[in-house]
């Protein structure tokens, strides 16, 4: 043991980059550098955080895999203790550190080799700190000069000092085969047929910045036969309030209102994020149309500088019925996948309902109808309490779209109403739907008659129950 830690002194002097600290793994290698020689890139505080090259080339710390392009080779250069570090998987190097602290920008890998000065520094237990030859004082680390850091906030890598007393900014370089697993890693983000068929969806992680993140978010147009509103408008003390998003959450699945989509048809995402995103950001909007927990349709918008942002799509003709979900992502980490993670951003489902395309019309009910009745009578929804009930809102969905008992609405699309009423404590119960003939309440020339449900008929078959209108504020249950 003793002769072991002897040789290990000497070589700290004589040959600065053969030590490397293993965690137990093996000996040190003969040679630090040169394509015969795989090696991962672990940081000095956490022995479970290994260097990766991510989507898009960004490099991050991840837990040792055989899928993950973690394999890292030295090459090197004409300078003493000067390499060009390279990923052994994608053949991509290290690309120059930032020369000067930067925690807002994180380190990729790409086509063009750059030079690293690599020193071990024997106060951080024999561990390396790795800085570009770009960069003031690299070789000199009693002044601190700038190298690869774990940023302390994320797992991405980025440029920050190493001096002797930045941990964060050393690593160790342990020696290791060359054992990727290229047919695992290949299937890293498929779905299997399982997955597929029970429609599946990948959680992402990731940061979430909270300055950026959808305060709202609405699909509309043409095919959306029953608009989508994140968050929806709620009804509280007596009027419709429109609510606000305000995640602390990178990634959210919204499920307390659900948009209708019809197939064939255009639809617009519109969302508006808490303030404008800086530059390398990626906006998406993903769809999984044919329901089989892969976003296979994805809109995207590079480098936003707003923002309001607008996604247009058509559902596909053949997509399948039902429903699936709709995905936001928001990111500055260059990965482009719609299952990849975010950085600094927000991840949001939501819900869609694929449907074939369908009449306009309007229709409405009641929440219970012992507390009030509804009709509607062709541009107005009227909804009548009973007894001491109150009437308190009109829903579509789960959204409020309306405080008033008589809400003007047109058929330009597909809109089933719900007339909301608070309890009725009293004996008294609907009869039918009436209501006091004013002057202006002028009666129809024709009565007009409607189903139970509010549906109006055309033409009533006898032996059957119906609301006839004899004009616009009144109503009288009638049998033919």
């Amino acid at each position: 043991m003793h002769t072991i830690l002897r040789f290990a002194a000497m070589c700290l002097v004589a040959t600065p980059l053969f030590c490397t600290h293993t965690y137990g793994q093996g000996t040190d290698p003969t040679s630090f550098g040169g394509e015969s020689h795989y090696y991962h890139i672990v940081w000095y505080s956490n022995s479970g955080s290994y260097m990766t090259e991510a989507g898009g080339g960004v490099l991050q710390v991840e837990g040792k895999s055989r899928v993950a392009k973690q394999y890292w080779q030295f090459l090197p250069t004409d300078k003493n203790n000067c390499y060009h570090i390279k990923n052994a998987v994608t053949g991509h190097y290290i690309e120059a550190c930032k020369t000067s602290q930067n925690n807002t920008y994180y380190i990729k890998a790409t086509d063009t080799p750059v030079e690293y000065y690599i020193s071990q520094e024997s106060a951080r237990e024999g561990a390396y700190r790795l800085t570009s030859t770009n960069c003031t004082n690299y070789s000199d680390t009693s002044k601190s000069p700038v190298g690869l850091n774990k940023d302390g906030a994320s797992s991405y890598i980025i440029t920050w000092a190493a001096g002797t007393g930045n941990t964060g900014s050393y690593w160790y370089i342990n020696p290791t085969e060359f054992d990727y697993d290229y047919e695992a890693a290949a299937n890293r983000y498929k779905h299997s047929d399982f997955a597929k068929s029970s429609q599946v969806y990948f959680m992402p992680c990731g940061t979430v910045n909270g300055t950026l993140a959808a305060r709202s978010l609405s699909v509309t147009g043409e095919g959306a036969l029953k608009p989508l509103d994140y968050p929806c408008s709620v009804w509280g003390g007596g009027s419709k309030k429109a609510e606000t998003a305000n995640t602390s959450s990178w990634w959210t699945l919204y499920t307390t209102d659900k948009g209708q989509v019809a197939q064939g048809k255009e639809i617009t995402v519109n969302v508006t994020l808490g303030g404008t995103p800086a530059a390398g950001y990626l906006a998406q909007a993903c769809f999984d149309w044919d329901h089989d927990g892969v976003f296979e349709d994805v809109q995207s918008i590079d480098d936003p500088k707003t923002k309001a942002l607008t996604f247009k799509t058509t559902v596909p003709a053949e997509a399948a019925l039902g429903e699936s979900r709709m995905r936001f992502r928001l990111t500055d980490n260059g990965l482009t996948g719609a299952d990849e993670e975010v950085s600094a951003g927000q991840i949001l489902d939501c819900m869609l309902e694929t449907v074939v395309p369908t009449e306009a019309e309007v229709t409405v009910s009641v929440n219970d109808p012992d507390r009030g009745s509804a009709y509607y009578s062709g541009t107005e929804a009227i909804a009548t309490p009973c007894g001491n009930a109150k009437f308190l809102c009109w829903l579509e969905g789960r959204k409020v779209v309306s405080t008033s008992a008589s809400y003007t609405i047109e058929a330009t699309r597909p809109v089933h109403l719900v007339a909301v009423f608070s309890a009725n404590t009293t004996d008294e119960r609907p009869t039918g739907i009436q209501a006091p003939l004013t002057v202006e309440d002028t009666p129809y020339a024709t009565p007009l008659y409607f189903d139970l449900s509010g549906r109006q008929v055309t033409a009533p078959s006898k032996g059957h129950t119906y609301i006839r209108k004899d004009s616009p504020r009144k109503g009288i249950l009638i049998t033919i």
